[in-house]
Order: structure tokens, then C-alpha cells, then sequence
């Protein structure tokens, strides 16, 4: 128990009132149980406000790729599609034509 609580130690608050090394893991499970939910719920959101801009395109691509990158970590799959679409929703004013060309393609 004092190897855990050593090596934890900014979640030493969450685990102070623990007896034993069992109720220390259950406390820290259950902690990165709501982290990953909220973690999940964040970069869920995440790819809708994100616009492009200041950025460079190529910029502003990588950046999406990644959020939907780490989200395809967590099990929840963003197709190539809806990642298009969230790129393209971000798009400014200026890219309204080719926005308009490629959605309207079959």
C-alpha cells in the first residue's frame, strides 16, 4: 500500500481514506473509469467546433486526423466519411465552393 500511495501521489487525496491495497486499486479503477468517460466525451465533441481558421490547410487536416485518431483509440470508429464532413464543416467561407463541389458529388 505505501508503494501504491508513493507512486500516485497527485491522487493521494482520492486514496487517503483507503485501509487496504485492494480498496487503493478499486478507488483508482473506478477513477480512471470516469476519467476515460470523460476523456471519451471530450474528444467526442471535439472534432465538431474545431475550425480551420488561421491554420494552413495541411495544418488544420493533421489536427483533425488526430483528434479522430484518438478516438479510433478508444474503440469509438470515426469513419474516413464523417471525418470529411467535420473537415469540411470547418472549412471557412472561401472554401465554399469546393465544399460544394465535393458534397455534391455522388
Amino acid at each position: 500500500m505505501a508503494w501504491l500511495l508513493a507512486s500516485i501521489s497527485e491522487l493521494v487525496g482520492h486514496v487517503v481514506r483507503c485501509t487496504s491495497s485492494r480498496q487503493v486499486r478499486l478507488t483508482l479503477e473506478q477513477l480512471a473509469t470516469e476519467n476515460s468517460r470523460a476523456r471519451l466525451l471530450q474528444l467526442r465533441f471535439q472534432p465538431q467546433p474545431v475550425k480551420k481558421g488561421s491554420m494552413s490547410i495541411d495544418d488544420y487536416v493533421l489536427k483533425m486526423r488526430s483528434i479522430v485518431d484518438n478516438l479510433n483509440a478508444t474503440g469509438q470508429v470515426i469513419s474516413n466519411d464523417d471525418l470529411v464532413l467535420c473537415i469540411l464543416g470547418g472549412l471557412g467561407s472561401e472554401y465554399d465552393p469546393v465544399v460544394v463541389n465535393l458534397t455534391s458529388r455522388k
